[in-house]
């Protein structure tokens, strides 16, 4: 469905960019789309002045294909792929780089290196012509180098003597503190490396650095371990801090060790933890749509404990729910977020 994923990406990029943007809207506007996605590979092309998704044509006054034409000439960028399989939080950071690409990375090379940091395995065309973007009167394009306009001689971010010279003294022993950690399965530690890292004073350019050495650090599967230590009676409370330094990423850990939560204690915590975690919204619409009413129900009552309005439609579907107690969340939360759209669907 072409049509509304580019609207849903022009919404997006719209949400992103927007002064003093509200988060709950951002972040339900990146989670449909990466629920419009739904896991396919995606590849967006501009063709003259044809935006085309997949190979198909999207005409040309279908919501969004402006914005997202002018995007992809803001970056002089003919093309756009991403491969399948990557998760909402990734499309998130992708949608903050094309916004904030033009001016973070204008360089070709450290645009794709940031890119290939983000979402490993997607690729750039350039421009097939000639196109002078919006507000850049008399600046030519310049092709953007991938594998096959030149592609292996590009700098990557963040490995290179030259990129981290300025850096490396105060980045590489924390590196090293933290993959030790890691081989140690000493979350603790980890726990204050990834603080370390997350208020490190960098440059922009390097900041995409940094935050690919934390996700390298902390992919889901380390994540999910840090956020299982969350129920021990005596966890550290760095741990928790840490977590909140990757929002939805975090978020996405607790739902899924939510799934073995067994006792009501440790449910609890995961609740309190999702309640208060930053960016979590597009997590949690995504899981109010889950198949298991447990956890269907546990994050319904987070929605209602941080007064989730961009719940209530979802929140509302569940007063239906074949499961008693899925309808009972659901009903506490809308109750919870008291909005006059609550109100309506408890009425």
């Amino acid at each position: 469905m072409p049509v509304p994923l580019i609207a849903l990406l022009a919404s997006s990029l719209h949400e992103a960019s927007a002064s003093g943007k509200d988060p709950a809207s951002y972040a339900r506007a990146v989670s449909l789309l990466a629920r419009a996605v739904g896991g396919s590979a995606v590849a967006i092309a501009v063709d003259d002045d044809a935006l085309l998704v997949n190979g198909i044509p999207v005409p040309a006054n279908a919501p969004g294909v402006s914005q997202v034409v002018e995007a992809l000439a803001k970056l002089r960028l003919g093309g756009l792929s991403i491969p399948p399989q990557v998760e909402a939080s990734r499309w998130r950071d992708l949608v903050e780089l094309l916004v904030g690409a033009p001016v973070q990375y204008p360089d070709p090379a450290s645009f794709v290196a940031a890119l290939l940091l983000i979402v490993p395995g997607a690729s750039v065309h350039p421009m097939s012509s000639p196109r002078t973007p919006v507000g850049d009167a008399g600046v030519a394009p310049r092709p953007m180098p991938t594998d096959e306009w030149g592609g292996s001689e590009m700098i990557t971010l963040g490995t290179t003597d030259v990129e981290r010279a300025g850096m490396s003294t105060r980045l590489d022993p924390i590196l090293e503190r933290g993959r030790a950690a890691v081989d140690a399965n000493d979350e603790a530690t980890l726990a204050e490396v990834l603080l370390e890292l997350s208020t490190l004073d960098v440059s922009a350019a390097d900041a995409v650095s940094v935050r690919a050495e934390r996700r390298r650090l902390a992919p889901p599967r380390v994540l999910e371990a840090m956020a299982r230590r969350l129920t021990e009676p005596m966890s550290p409370a760095v741990i928790a801090k840490a977590l909140t330094t990757f929002g939805a990423e975090a978020a996405d850990a607790i739902v899924e060790v939510m799934r073995d939560a067994h006792h009501r204690a440790a449910r609890h915590t995961y609740i309190a933890a999702l309640a208060e975690m930053p960016d979590a919204e597009g997590t949690i619409l995504a899981a109010l749509t889950g198949s298991d009413p447990q956890v269907v129900s546990d994050v319904a009552e987070a929605a209602g404990r941080r007064m989730m309005f961009t719940a209530v439609p979802t929140l509302a579907q569940l007063l239906k729910h074949h499961e008693e107690v899925v309808r009972t969340a659901a009903w506490r939360a809308l109750e919870q977020i008291d909005t006059p759209d609550a109100r309506r669907a408890l009425a």
